[in-house]
């Protein structure tokens, strides 16, 4: 009996060891985390080498144009952080935009996506979401939280090529490239993007100063 017990509990114990394991491993998978290199090196020679020239044919997204009045706010904040200022400015696919400002704070930025709004007004509204990165090694490294649908952080690195932009984020274990085209438009002040009146409109606004981000100038330094 002493004996048919012991087999029983060390049984068990095997049934609770593999349940551990195999719940530790789904929670790992599912763990948030920025691409490898190996994964950015594969996917940026796609993305120049196939989809851009794609790009470029359809003019899908727009012609990858920016203005000069964009070009000059860039140089003047490359004079400040010239790692960030490299990914400043409007980004476009269909209707999804993304907005790249600049902030006080050395290497980091803040990162603007708007879609039209669901909401039935008839002045046309965006819904906003929110994001913040720092460059790190030549990379814009950005944490987001639910742009692709689910309420979890998403680590995502962006990758400029001319005027073209990639996000580059791994979901379930599979890595994906989402393209843009640089938009000639200059950056506009976040409370002039018709915003729908949500709270979350609220929050990102507030996140946004909270960070030191801007579409001015930088301040010249007093003399």
């Amino acid at each position: 009996m002493k004996l048919l017990n012991l087999r029983v509990t060390s049984l068990l114990s095997l049934v609770l060891i593999a349940t551990q394991i195999t719940f530790t491993s789904k929670v790992l998978a599912q763990s948030s985390r920025y691409p490898t290199e190996e994964e950015l090196q594969r996917l940026s020679q796609e993305f120049e080498e196939d989809i851009i020239p794609k790009m470029r044919r359809t003019r899908q997204y727009g012609n990858g144009q920016r203005s000069p009045l964009l070009n000059s706010f860039v140089i003047e904040w490359s004079k400040v952080d010239p790692e960030a200022s490299f990914f400043l400015g409007l980004w476009n696919k269909t209707v999804t935009n993304i907005m790249i400002y600049p902030s006080s704070l050395k290497g980091r930025v803040c990162v603007i996506r708007t879609l039209p709004s669901r909401s039935s007004r008839s002045t046309p509204q965006v819904d906003i979401s929110f994001g913040q990165g720092n460059v790190v090694n030549g990379m814009l490294r950005v944490k987001t939280l639910g742009w692709y649908g689910k309420n979890d952080i998403t680590e995502t690195v962006f990758i400029r090529n001319g005027n073209y932009m990639g996000t580059v984020s791994v979901d379930e274990g599979k890595t994906f490239l989402m393209p843009f085209s640089s938009f000639s438009d200059p950056l506009r002040p976040i409370e002039s993007l018709q915003l729908s009146n949500s709270s979350e409109a609220r929050k990102v606004i507030k996140q946004f100063y909270a960070l030191g981000c801007t579409s001015s100038l930088p301040k010249k330094p007093r003399i």
